[in-house]
């Protein structure tokens, strides 16, 4: 020690500040996440569940329904195992115009659709329809002309086309 200096005492600056420490954070745990079931156990279903297949080519499909608004009356216009979209009511409201892909024997395997038309009050789920398009590739979004006489629509007649987008 030097002379003339005092030794440091508690209020000296010499004295080292506390420091501060943070108590240690536990570990921060992990929700399990459910696993995915393994694809073969699909394979094991009950015997119930077989008839109805499901996955991603399962069997349900959209049909065309009209309702009469005052009787809430429900009436089924389409079925079978096809797709209908684009619906495209008639100038005088009698019919429906639509694309579907109908081919057989399995309109899952081709991207080809065609324009229909179907009777608006029909009882038969559209057991007689009216093919009016026959393309091989997709016709789509129907369009009736104000006099009802004609119908337009978007058309790809080339249906390799798409084979070309699709390629990996």
């Amino acid at each position: 020690m030097v002379s003339g200096q005092h030794p440091p005492g508690p209020s000296s600056s010499r004295i080292p500040s506390p420091e501060i420490v943070k108590p240690p954070r536990p570990p921060r745990k992990r929700q399990a996440r459910p696993k995915t079931e393994n694809p073969s156990t699909l394979r094991h279903r009950p015997p119930s569940i077989q008839a109805r297949p499901v996955g991603y080519l399962d069997r349900r499909r959209t049909h065309f329904y009209v309702i009469d608004v005052a009787s809430k009356k429900l009436t089924q216009i389409t079925s079978g195992d096809f797709d209908d979209e684009d619906p495209a009511w008639s100038p005088d409201g009698k019919s429906l115009a639509f694309s579907s892909n109908r081919s057989k024997p399995d309109p899952d395997r081709n991207f080809n659709t065609d324009i229909w038309t179907v009777a608006a009050d029909n009882t038969d789920k559209g057991a007689h329809l009216t093919q009016v398009t026959s393309n091989p590739g997709t016709d789509r979004a129907p369009a009736w002309s104000p006099d009802g006489k004609w119908i337009a629509f978007t058309s790809q007649t080339d249906a390799k086309a798409i084979d070309y987008a699709t390629i990996t």
